[in-house]
This record gives structure tokens, C-alpha cells and sequence, in this order.
């Protein structure tokens, strides 16, 4: 599959927040408010999880990931960490998966993880000043839509190019400096 693009990942972000604030508002009629946000949060992640996995470049591994997750929420339900803990791991494992599904690169996934943890932070505090969950969830996903833009692999070729600029040039003054010597002492 083609890697998802930030347009798409636009649109993910809009039916993640509505999908997610209708999906809380109905089940908070029949169950908790703590138990309501927990399970709309987890149903959202894993629906975006299975969205990252099935656009993913990689074939291999999908299960495993799949495997990773569902274990991870198990321990996260189980442990029952604060509401704001629980979604830093959720992030956190949805983090990992798209760095080993999509990325070539150490920075490539560090850069990932900025912008993963923006995304959260961002995403609560949407959620903190207007009160809206629709907000918070947009807000979210519309940074995490940036990972589209990251790319795949930091040339390595650039870096040693400047390296190599830099060793020429002062290569080269060295030799200028030396011509210059000559005249002088002329």
C-alpha cells in the first residue's frame, strides 16, 4: 500500500473526532464516564492502529503488531493508570508500531516520537480550554497527520557532503594561506 499522505491523514483525524465524540456520547448513557472515555479512546486507537497498518510499506510483521497492542491494552487495562498516563502509553505503543511500520531511521522515528508527544499535548489542551471532546480528538489526530511529512530515511548523503565541503574548503585555505606565505616572503 501507499504511505497515507497528510490530506488523508486530514480525514482520518475528522471521522476520528467525530466517530469518537458520538462513540462517548452514547456509551456514557449506559456506562461510566471513566469507563466510557477509556474504552472510545481504545476503540479509536486501535481503529487508527489497523488504519497505520494496512497503509504500511512493510508486509511483514503486522501480526505481531496487532499481537503487541492487544497485549499492551490488556496491560494498561489492568494496571488502570490515570486517564492522562493511560493515553501517553496508548500514544506511546501507537508510536513504536508506526516508527517500525513506516520508518528507515533512528531520527526519522525520534522525530516521530516530537511530534507524537506534541500531538497529546496538543490534544489536551485543546481538550482543557474549550471543554470539547470533538476539539481533542481533532487536535490529535490533525498533528499526528503530520507523520506523513517525515521522511522515511535522513540522507546520510547530505551530511557527508557537508563534511566533505567542509574538509575541501578548508583544504583549499590552507593552500591559500600558504600561497600567501610565499608572496609575502618573496
Amino acid at each position: 500500500m501507499k504511505r497515507p499522505g497528510f490530506y488523508e491523514g486530514v480525514l482520518v483525524a475528522v471521522v476520528a473526532s467525530v466517530t469518537g465524540t458520538v462513540l462517548y456520547g452514547v456509551m456514557t448513557m449506559f456506562f461510566s464516564v471513566a469507563f466510557s472515555a477509556r474504552a472510545m479512546v481504545t476503540m479509536i486507537c486501535t481503529a487508527y492502529l489497523l488504519y497505520l497498518l494496512w497503509h504500511s510499506p512493510k508486509k511483514s510483521g503486522r501480526i505481531t503488531a496487532v499481537f503487541v497492542w492487544f497485549m499492551s491494552l490488556f496491560g494498561v487495562w489492568l494496571l488502570d493508570p490515570p486517564f492522562v498516563v493511560y493515553l501517553m502509553l496508548l500514544v506511546g505503543v501507537l508510536w513504536l508500531i508506526r516508527s517500525l511500520a513506516f520508518y528507515r531511521s533512528i531520527t526519522s522515528a525520534l522525530v516521530d516520537l516530537g511530534l507524537s508527544g506534541f500531538g497529546l499535548l496538543a490534544g489536551l489542551w485543546a481538550f482543557l480550554t474549550s471543554g470539547s471532546l470533538l476539539l481533542g480528538l481533532w487536535t490529535l489526530f490533525l498533528v499526528q497527520a503530520l507523520f506523513a511529512l517525515i521522511p522515511l530515511q535522513w540522507s546520510r548523503s547530505i551530511q557527508s557532503n557537508l563534511a566533505g565541503r567542509d574538509d575541501s574548503f578548508m583544504h583549499a585555505h590552507r593552500n591559500a594561506e600558504a600561497a600567501l606565505r610565499k608572496l609575502s616572503l618573496s
